[in-house]
């Protein structure tokens, strides 16, 4: 059960950087932020936590599956974003999308890509143990 709420309240933590990436690109009118708002609203841990809100609806949705909702559901461009950059960070790729569409970060993937899968295909080359037997072998 923790690992649920631990879980969920990542998935709040996410939303919540959503919210302020979107804010802090200073575009903001009432129709960018009521669209902000349903698309975070549409979220599914915020859909999960309203069925969960009030002791009746505890009730009414304890037969629900826990896997009622696909978690990695991506179904817009500002949680795209996030996500790939989150991923980009684990190979030491930095960069801006929000710059010139994504094209310096796109090249630095480009650049990066090649030498990273070099590596990939020497270390499969090796194995930990020798797999082919010596003539003299004993064993």
């Amino acid at each position: 059960m923790q690992q649920k709420e631990a879980n969920i309240k990542h998935q709040f933590d996410f939303i919540d950087e959503i919210d302020t990436r979107a804010r802090s690109m200073h575009i903001m009118t009432p129709e960018v932020e009521a669209e902000l708002n349903d698309i975070l609203n549409q979220h599914f841990v915020r859909q999960h936590a309203l069925m969960y809100s009030t002791q009746s609806e505890k009730i009414v949705n304890s037969w629900r599956s826990d896997h009622d909702n696909v978690p990695n559901l991506v179904n817009n461009q500002h949680e795209l974003k996030i996500r790939i950059l989150a991923a980009a960070e684990r190979y030491e790729i930095k960069g801006d999308i929000e710059l010139d569409h994504g094209y310096s970060f796109s090249y630095r993937v480009t650049v990066a890509f090649p030498s990273y899968f070099q590596r990939q295909c020497i270390k499969s080359q090796f194995s930990l143990y020798d797999v082919f037997a010596a003539e003299n072998d004993e064993n």
